[in-house]
Formats: structure tokens, sequence, C-alpha cells
């Protein structure tokens, strides 16, 4: 009879555990793909598109086309309106946007902020209200 230390673990067990480590953390973790969608914004204007946003970059945008000029913050991968001269301001209540999918709405003056999904083929199963 041999005496020694028993081995616990074969060479293909430790490698079926560090697989399942890092699937394990591929699918719960450590891949986030939001990270990857949410790194522009677009800025709709009465109905169409004048800005796309880098919102990997912080700034300052000044809307022009207002008197007085509308400002739209970015800032740690996010972006909301700061300064807007609306009744309600309900704009700058909504405060920031920094997933896919999220909007931020000046009514009076024709304002949309989003940050656009990317399409991945399943299309909307049903809308409730």
């Amino acid at each position: 009879m041999k005496t020694g230390l028993i081995r616990l673990f074969k060479s293909g067990d430790i490698f079926l555990a560090m697989f399942l480590l890092f699937a394990g953390y591929w699918l719960f973790g450590g891949f986030n793909p939001a990270d990857t969608l949410g790194s522009s914004a677009l800025i709709q204007l009465d109905n169409s598109i004048e800005y796309e946003v880098d919102l990997k970059k912080d700034q300052i945008i000044d809307l022009d086309e207002f008197t007085p000029p509308v400002q739209v913050q970015v800032q740690n991968n996010s972006i909301r309106i700061t300064q807007n001269d609306c009744a309600q301001k309900i704009c700058i209540k909504m405060g920031s946007i920094s997933e896919p999918g999220k909007m931020i709405v000046c009514v009076p003056k024709k304002i949309l902020i989003f940050m656009p999904v990317r399409n991945d083929g399943r299309g909307i199963k049903a809308i409730t209200g």
C-alpha cells in the first residue's frame, strides 16, 4: 500500500472548475451589455435628430436653437438638461439618464434626449399602460 497524499483533483477537474467560474462570471457579473450599448445619446429637436453625443466625453452642450440656450450636460457616462427656461422645468427634474431606452423630454420646446437601444431582432411583444 502506498503512503502519501491522496490526490483530490485531477487536471481535468481543475480545467472544468476554471471554465465554470469563467462562464459564471461572464454570464452573471462581469459582462454588462449596457456598457457596450450606452455609449451615445441622441438629441432630437422638433422631430429631427440634430445631435449625437458621445457619453464617454464629459462636456456641456448649449442648444443655440433656443433663446436663451438650453444647456445639456454630459458627465460620468450620463446626460441631463441643466438649464432651461420652460415653465415647469420637468425636463430638469427628470435628472440624468445613463441606460439605453431611457429618455428626457421637454414638451414646450419639443426636445427629446434618448439613448438608443440596439435592435436584437426580438421585437416588442406587448405594451401595457
